[in-house]
């Protein structure tokens, strides 16, 4: 599946929650303003390809969303959507404060470390207990970096470019 470039992934369906077609999704966002109401996401299946639904109701539960989305009422439906990722169009994503990011911006950003040197390329991030760990591919081997304060000096989203510091210790751990 290719996904259309002004497309970004915002959340995946886990699992069904009830019997009215309600889903549990691992939000991509902090932001519960992606799945407004009247919100239009795109899901993609082999089976069926792209659809488009509307968000009826979200909510937090256990650190996760519960979702009803439009046209699905049953546990049944919502069964058959499970491990679907969700999306939207760039467009309509809500603005984030200084410092937030979204991951389609941070994936494959390179990483330098605050002499200039390469250290790599965002490969992945990971949310583990809630504080995001930007995975970075060196060419030879791959390590977790918390994107935090204390490592990061700075991300400079038009440069596509993660200034890191006091990695090497994190760098040793994975390699």
């Amino acid at each position: 599946m290719t996904t259309p470039d002004h497309l970004v992934i915002v959340g995946t369906i886990v699992k069904p929650h009830g019997i009215r077609g309600e889903l549990v999704v691992d939000p991509l966002s902090d932001s519960l303003e992606i799945f407004k109401q009247g919100q239009s996401l795109q899901l993609f299946q082999e089976a069926t390809g792209w659809r488009c639904l509307q968000v009826e109701h979200a909510r937090w539960h256990q650190g996760r969303v519960l979702l009803t989305l439009s046209g699905v009422t049953s546990r049944t439906e919502a069964e058959q959507l499970r491990r679907a990722d969700l999306y939207m169009d760039v467009s309509s994503l809500p603005s984030l404060g200084p410092g937030e990011y979204y991951h389609y911006q941070i994936l494959d950003c390179a990483v330098v470390d605050v002499s200039g040197r390469r250290v790599g390329r965002v490969r992945s991030i990971q949310e583990p207990a809630g504080v995001p760990m930007l995975e970075i591919d060196t060419g030879r081997a791959t390590f977790l970096l918390p994107f935090v304060e204390a490592y990061v000096q700075s991300t400079d989203l038009a440069r596509a470019e993660i200034v890191i510091r006091d990695y090497e210790g994190l760098q040793d751990l994975e390699s």
